[in-house]
């Protein structure tokens, strides 16, 4: 995705879109709602709930913002993730950065 050749970028974003983001949305979203739709292990927040936000969060942002659209038990659980007041503080105050 770093790469200065155009094609090969287009090339890159088109596999992930076309089988990484199936292949893995399909599977979270089906582990999510096969443990009530809230966390992906338990009944508690884990720290599998937060790098599955984050990742999805770098995967929206490189690739495209309307990735979760199509899944939104996915969707939500980062949404819920996100508003953790912790999380959500630090996601206020952090610096931005490029990727």
């Amino acid at each position: 995705m770093w790469s200065e050749d155009e094609a090969k970028k287009l090339k890159t974003k088109n596999v992930i879109l076309d089988k990484w983001v199936p292949a893995y949305f399909t599977q979270m979203e089906k582990d999510l709602k096969d443990n009530g739709g809230k966390f992906l292990v338990g009944k508690n927040f884990t720290w599998a709930d937060f790098l599955v936000a984050h990742f999805n969060e770098v995967f929206e942002s490189m690739v495209d913002e309307t990735l979760l659209d199509s899944y939104p038990t996915l969707k939500a659980h980062q949404q819920n993730v996100f508003s953790e007041p912790k999380i959500k503080a630090w996601l206020a105050k952090r610096p931005v950065t490029e990727l």
